[in-house]
């Protein structure tokens, strides 16, 4: 699933009586895509620039969405696997990260 059609998907229920935990910040998730150590095993040319949207819910990325400039099929699929494959910080609502290299 991309993405996007992860957070099309997504349907947040609000209940104003419950005590949830904290929500997430953006830093949280920088933590993790930000280190760019996945992107290793991919092959990505240094000439190459790469946009990544992860869809993360309880901790796992429910929706990937990767480019690659100059358009390599291949990289993008390997660093999606490679992005889905991460740990992510846990909450049980969905928050959607977006990095650039």
């Amino acid at each position: 699933m991309t993405c996007e059609q992860a957070k099309e998907q997504y349907v947040e229920e609000i209940d104003m009586h419950a005590n949830g935990p904290a929500d997430l910040t953006a830093a949280d998730y920088a933590g993790v895509l930000n280190q760019g150590t996945y992107l290793a095993s991919c092959d990505v040319p240094e000439s190459s620039h790469a946009q990544i949207c992860v869809a993360v819910q309880n901790g796992v990325a429910v929706g990937v969405t990767v480019s690659v400039d100059p358009s390599d099929p291949n990289v993008e699929l390997c660093i999606a696997r490679q992005v889905r494959a991460l740990a992510f910080p846990s909450h049980p609502k969905m928050d959607v990260a977006r990095v650039q290299f």
